[in-house]
């Protein structure tokens, strides 16, 4: 369990904490997993980090309205998860578009 979870009460700490904590090694599995994968399947992976990403926002979020998790500790890690998202969109939209042109050219090429 992560540092910050351990400050949390009991109940909060291995329901909600647990699924955040795997939640943030989900989007690192993903991600890497993405990263060193074929072109062709990258698109998927990025987008399952994606979705990763924004339940954790949404989990952070319902943590922070059960007055779970500090304001200011709430602020930080979301604005992180969302520079994180908008890294991870650019990604994706970067690998769909180079699939995109390199179907198109070999079509040209046929």
């Amino acid at each position: 369990m992560s540092r910050v979870t351990l400050c949390w009460p009991k109940l909060t700490r291995y329901s909600l904490g647990s699924k955040i904590d795997f939640l943030f090694t989900e989007i690192v599995e993903s991600t890497s997993e993405a990263l060193f994968s074929a072109r062709e399947i990258r698109g998927p992976l990025i987008t399952k980090a994606i979705t990763k990403n924004d339940t954790l926002k949404f989990m952070l979020y319902a943590l922070f309205e059960i007055k779970g998790i500090e304001e200011k500790l709430f602020l930080s890690l979301s604005l992180k998860l969302e520079e994180i998202g908008r890294m991870l969109y650019g990604w994706r939209n970067q690998s769909v578009n180079k699939n995109h042109l390199e179907t198109v050219s070999e079509r040209k090429q046929s």
